[in-house]
């Protein structure tokens, strides 16, 4: 027995097991997702920075995060795999890298239409709405980002709220894998809105 003086060593903190049931739900979700379509992968790199930003100790951050990452490949790692043994590449589709439309997309044009073909653009992406439509919604994402950028000049917020940078990582993330898909993908080298339609949580948060 511990004398007085000489206090009792403290148990290791476990982590809460509905916690660690909650990371593993979110790895089947994502898991999932990457099933249904491969640009659910943004998904990937917001669940780490969500676990970064947790208020917890280091390690049951690292090991929510890890665990979630781990469901996520066990459950959709297999379908790239057979898609590798089968056809040659993890999508299973004929993929072409096409260097020459690296310069288009970035230019403005190619942004111009991601931009149309997520508001609207319909059919084979041939059938426009009215221009006034497109004005009032980029009007709409104008004052929507004057709005967000003086949140965060707010000097309330020492450091901008865990939520906002979690779903702010989403749809930066997910801007970043729209291009990759324009090269590999599409023939003719159009930017589809669609893509960006697996954030339309987060963007709506934001």
């Amino acid at each position: 027995a511990a004398s007085p003086s000489c206090p009792r060593p403290r148990r290791l903190q476990r982590e809460p097991r509905p916690a660690l049931l909650r990371a593993a739900g979110v790895g089947v979700l994502v898991g999932l997702s990457l099933l249904g379509k491969l640009t659910a992968a943004f998904l990937l790199p917001t669940w780490i920075v969500a676990c970064l930003l947790a208020r917890l100790p280091r390690r049951q951050r690292i090991l929510r995060a890890a665990i979630g990452l781990a469901v996520a490949a066990l459950v959709s790692v297999w379908f790239y795999a057979w898609n590798v043994v089968r056809f040659g590449n993890a999508v299973g589709e004929r993929i072409v890298f096409s260097w020459e439309a690296l310069p288009k997309v970035f230019g403005f044009a190619y942004w111009y239409f991601l931009f149309r073909s997520f508001w609207g653009r319909f059919g084979w992406l041939n059938v426009k709405a009215p221009l006034g439509v497109y004005v009032f919604f980029l009007l709409l994402s104008g004052i929507a980002l004057v709005g967000l950028l003086l949140l965060l000049r707010d000097r309330r917020w020492r450091l901008p709220h865990p939520s906002l940078v979690i779903a702010a990582g989403a749809v930066v993330f997910l801007l970043m894998s729209v291009p990759p898909f324009s090269l590999v993908y599409d023939a003719y080298l159009q930017p589809q809105g669609r893509y960006l339609f697996p954030a339309l949580g987060v963007i709506t948060l934001l």
